[in-house]
């Protein structure tokens, strides 16, 4: 069994270590937190985050089972109602935003539609609703001058 150890922080003062176990058990919160959030606004909801089994043997040739967390193109959920479909990555960690952008941003097969949108919902601790950040991808253009230039373009 895994104990919290203690380390220092910077300006002295101790801090506890979060066990493995403890930081899933964060993570499936939020979750649920989220897909009851996004049903109280009127979606559905589906979780698309499935866990892989992996047997696989260690050093001295025993077998062993590994628990794997796969994402479906990046989102944690998917949620519905008559006028969008979104795709929602959940985060408990302001800072891990970024890492849910660039995630839901790593397929480039997303379909250039209004209706299809992707989020990064955020929870602070002891906040009653999350910061929801659309992923927006830039499309990217040719000028013009850059199409003359080139020699596959004819006119």
């Amino acid at each position: 069994m895994m104990k919290n150890l203690k380390e220092s922080t910077p300006n002295g003062e101790k801090k506890k270590k979060t066990s493995h176990k403890q930081r899933q058990r964060k993570g499936r919160y939020y979750l649920l937190k989220t897909r009851d959030y996004l049903k109280n606004l009127g979606y559905e909801v589906d979780i698309v985050e499935k866990t892989q089994r992996i047997v696989t043997k260690d050093d001295k040739g025993k077998q062993f089972v590994l628990f794997q967390k796969k994402d479906l193109w990046g989102a944690d959920l998917v949620a519905r109602n008559r006028e969008e479909l979104i795709w929602v990555q959940v985060k408990s960690n302001k800072g891990d935003i970024g890492r849910g952008i660039k995630q839901l941003s790593e397929d480039e097969n997303w379909p250039d539609s209004d209706v299809v949108k992707r989020w990064v919902m955020c929870w602070e601790p002891r906040v009653r609703e999350p910061e929801i950040v659309e992923v927006i991808i830039a499309e990217q253009t040719l000028e013009d001058d850059e199409l003359s230039s080139d020699p596959n373009v004819s006119d």
